[in-house]
């Protein structure tokens, strides 16, 4: 998606000509085939949802709590190998678009 929009640093300056803003919609996890696994990681899981494979997006990651996994994408779904952790816990899958 594109915008076009006048830049400001301070909130009362902004720049005279409009510029063009490229945004993606927000990712959104629907479903996760295979949620669990073993603290050595390498748990291959597939994540199913909306606008992973949107065109403004580059460098996906996704977030295992605080630990950053590079996935795969194919068809619109995520598929990511889960990290080693030191001890077992629930985690929050994050998908982020750019980094």
């Amino acid at each position: 998606m594109h915008s076009f929009i006048s830049v400001t640093l301070n909130g009362r300056e902004k720049t005279a000509e409009k510029i063009i803003f490229s945004y993606y919609p927000e990712l959104k996890i629907t479903k996760v085939e295979r949620n669990s696994g073993p603290v050595q990681g390498n748990t291959t899981s597939t994540l199913y949802g909306d606008n992973f494979a949107h065109p403004n997006i580059c460098n996906l990651k996704v977030k295992y709590g605080a630990i950053d996994v590079n996935p795969k994408l194919v068809n619109d779904t995520i598929i990511v190998q889960s990290p080693k952790v030191g001890f077992p816990d629930a985690v929050t899958l994050f998908p982020s678009g750019n980094g």
